[in-house]
């Protein structure tokens, strides 16, 4: 799936083994802030903002991981970002799961105000 590197173009760490590693703790992060969430009686909500923030800061991450370091006067080609299509997609889809039950818990809440 991921090419060779280049000793020319160092990367802090493998592409394939940051790509797993990240696409991994993203699943693990959603599934503990929904446990620690089920667990916790006051701030439910920290565990699920802490989510939120590690999944918008996690292609970054990716990309200082994987992404090999270019000298100043160079450029990257076309094709080195790809690696962080699917880790942006996975977390596109997370945070778009996230902000849809926001909004339903949301309108719920407001349903029942206007219900009273």
């Amino acid at each position: 799936m991921f090419t060779q590197s280049d000793p020319e173009y160092p990367t802090i760490s493998a592409p394939e083994f940051a790509f797993w590693l990240i696409f991994v703790v993203n699943m693990i992060v959603i599934g503990a802030a929904f446990l620690a969430s089920k667990n916790i009686f006051r701030l439910k909500w920290l565990p699920h903002v802490i989510t939120f923030v590690w999944l918008a800061c996690s292609p970054i991450l990716l990309a200082f991981l994987a992404l090999p370091e270019m000298s100043p006067g160079e450029s990257p080609g076309p094709g080195d970002g790809f690696i962080l299509l699917p880790v942006v997609g996975e977390v596109a889809v997370c945070l778009l799961g996230y902000v849809l039950v926001g909004v339903a818990h949301a309108f719920s809440k407001l349903i029942s105000l206007i219900r009273r």
